[in-house]
């Protein structure tokens, strides 16, 4: 992306496909890292998963998905749908 204060029309879908997949697998740092370096991450369209995708960062980084059915994997996954409710 060219703009990083806008998202193009064009890589609108590449982007968020990406981001979302990114989300889903709890690569939480390359998320936050790619959006970052796509988009002013206070763009509005991208604001508030931003924000969940630093702290999601800050806390796990890449953690991958957890084989052991725990507590923790339980509250990742309900955060990775909040987030990704935040991006479609």
């Amino acid at each position: 992306m060219s703009n990083p204060e806008r998202l193009q029309l064009e890589d609108e879908d590449h982007f968020f496909s990406t981001l979302v997949s990114l989300t889903r697998q709890k690569h939480f740092r390359s998320a936050w890292q790619f959006l970052q370096s796509n988009v002013d991450p206070q763009n509005i369209r991208v604001y508030d998963a931003g924000v969940a995708l630093q702290s999601l960062s800050n806390e796990f980084g890449d953690i991958g998905d957890l084989k052991d059915e725990c507590l923790l994997r339980k509250d990742l996954e309900r955060k990775v749908s909040q987030v990704i409710k935040l991006l479609i």
